[in-house]
């Protein structure tokens, strides 16, 4: 297999709640507090998210007035994977964030991989990008397991 670079990422691995349809993060070693405790999918409602290919949204619950986070879920070329952003301001300037969703078990576990600060604005890219991720990473799994 030729290595391949990759941007750091921070890895959160939810699992879904039945009862209440949300994923609940599950514990890590070294938190990340970037991601909410409780993500939920929904149908996307604004014609401007769906205009960007996402029919779905991925959001946390609300903190004062606000949603703790909120990204469109943009299909990927690989089954299961979704790309989106978070952004937010530094120094009063807007920074992008790459996220990546991968669903797995039937829908039952998601895992984020979060890519802070790194963000490629050019649509092309960041897709092919998304999807060259997505592939290694299904590749990495299979080979772990003796695919």
């Amino acid at each position: 297999m030729k290595n391949t670079v990759s941007p750091i990422h921070h890895l959160c691995t939810y699992s879904i709640n039945i009862g209440s349809g949300w994923y609940d993060k599950q514990p890590q070693k070294i938190s990340f507090g970037k991601l909410p405790e409780r993500l939920k999918v929904e149908k996307t409602q604004d014609e401007r998210i769906r205009s960007n290919g996402a029919n779905e949204i991925i959001a946390g619950p609300f903190r004062q007035k606000r949603r703790t986070f909120f990204s469109g879920l943009v299909p990927l070329a690989e089954s299961g994977w979704y790309a989106g952003n978070d952004y937010e301001f530094r120094n009063g300037r807007k920074t992008n964030s790459l996220v990546l969703f991968q669903f797995t078990d039937h829908d039952r576990i998601l895992k984020v991989y979060y890519f802070n600060g790194w963000y490629k604005e050019n649509r092309t890219e960041r897709t092919q990008f998304s999807n060259e991720f997505a592939r290694m990473t299904k590749y990495a799994i299979n080979e772990e397991r003796g695919y």
